[in-house]
């Protein structure tokens, strides 16, 4: 059963009420119908521009400009004409990357003003011609096109590609086999795959740091910190610990521990 209310607690909710009709609405100018001639100024400037010129909020402006579609004033510097010159020549992030842009705004200027796409630009019979005769960078740099685009045509077409091959010197070949592959790629400046390849081209088994034989000279160094042997051995603390093991000689920490004095 719902409790009655007493006579004063009823008086405070109708003066409540009468004081509440008699507070006259805050922000009329959130409810005032717009015009032709407000809603004429929509997209053309900013919604907070639009907002201070007829007394709006930003959230009325924006709500209004987009009930009725219209999009969003946004202000470009203007395109000059080094930066239209460019449109075509490279893609379209090249572009972007080197003015400064975004790629939606390269691609709207370059379809607003007809210049075609370079990944959509079409193959001439004198640019296939030429597909195999440099590396696929060069010839993309030639034609003004990218290196992607160069490489699917040249697969399309069954064109094997051209490497700028270096050839291989005397001394460069005796250090293969002496050296790991990676060893000899850094030594050379070349790839590690080309390494490998040659050297089996000769016919010359690899080396493993690992497995190679110790000599004498190097079992006198053992007794160096690990770092500087792994320096000068080209080996793995792990082998020059297996050494160590098998020949009985202490590490430098173990020497430096036995050395110390007594403490006390």
């Amino acid at each position: 059963m719902a409790k009655k209310r007493s006579k004063k607690q009823a008086s405070k909710s109708a003066n409540y009420f009468q004081r509440r009709k008699k507070v006259p609405l805050r922000n009329k100018k959130i409810f005032r119908p717009w015009t032709k001639k407000d809603i004429s100024l929509l997209g053309k400037h900013s919604d907070s521009e639009v907002g201070r010129r007829l007394g709006r909020s930003l959230a009325a402006v924006g709500y209004k400009r987009r009930r009725l579609g219209i999009t969003a004033w946004r202000w470009y510097p203007q395109w000059t004409g080094a930066e239209i010159a460019m449109f075509g020549t490279m893609s379209d992030h090249e572009v972007a990357r080197r003015i400064g842009r975004t790629k939606n705004q390269v691609c709207r200027a370059r379809v607003k003003r007809g210049i075609p796409s370079l990944v959509n630009r079409r193959w001439t019979k004198a640019d296939d011609k030429q597909l195999g005769t440099a590396s696929d960078k060069a010839l993309a740099l030639l034609l003004g096109r990218t290196k992607i685009a160069v490489e699917r045509r040249r697969h399309r077409l069954g064109i094997t590609a051209k490497f700028s091959t270096r050839t291989w010197t005397r001394g460069e070949e005796k250090l293969l086999g002496r050296y790991s592959d990676d060893e000899t790629a850094k030594r050379l400046n070349r790839t590690m795959r080309a390494v490998k390849t040659h050297r089996l081209r000769l016919k010359i088994p690899s080396v493993n740091p690992e497995r190679a034989p110790w000599t004498k000279k190097e079992d006198a160094l053992l007794g160096l910190p690990n770092n500087e042997l792994t320096r000068r051995l080209n080996r793995s603390i792990r082998a020059i610990q297996r050494r160590r093991l098998r020949q009985g000689i202490l590490s430098h920490y173990q020497h430096r521990i036995l050395r110390a004095p007594p403490p006390g």
